[in-house]
């Protein structure tokens, strides 16, 4: 069975044309566009992966991450934002996300993390 995708995006054409191109990989996904959703959605649902795009709020964003991941450790957490820095992508790896990606990404290789991600191997 294919890793069911919750992607979590502001902006709606970037988060429709990412989830048309993980429908046509194979993968299931359900989409959100305020973040603070994401933590409800996840508590009553099962979710492999969650992709989200990184919104300007910074503290409250690495605050979320850290608490989906007390709730639900097995979810593979990969972040997609324009400014990807050493020392956010760290404090984001502390908190247990899996990957930092650029915005926009590349679809190949976001889908090669998608499935090193929900296969453990690290990177």
């Amino acid at each position: 069975m294919p890793s069911r995708i919750l992607l979590v995006d502001q902006e709606e054409k970037f988060q429709q044309a990412l989830a048309k191109r993980l429908e046509i990989a194979g993968f299931p996904v359900e989409i959100l566009t305020d973040a603070s959703e994401a933590l409800p959605f996840i508590e009553g649902s099962d979710v492999d992966v969650l992709i989200l795009g990184d919104p300007d709020d910074g503290a409250n964003f690495l605050g979320l991450l850290a608490e989906i991941k007390r709730l639900k450790p097995h979810v593979a957490i990969i972040i997609l934002t324009p400014h990807v820095s050493s020392d956010y992508a760290i404090k984001a790896m502390k908190l247990g996300v899996y990957d930092c990606l650029p915005k926009p990404t590349n679809i190949g290789e976001l889908i090669e993390r998608i499935n090193e991600a929900v296969s453990g191997k690290p990177l």
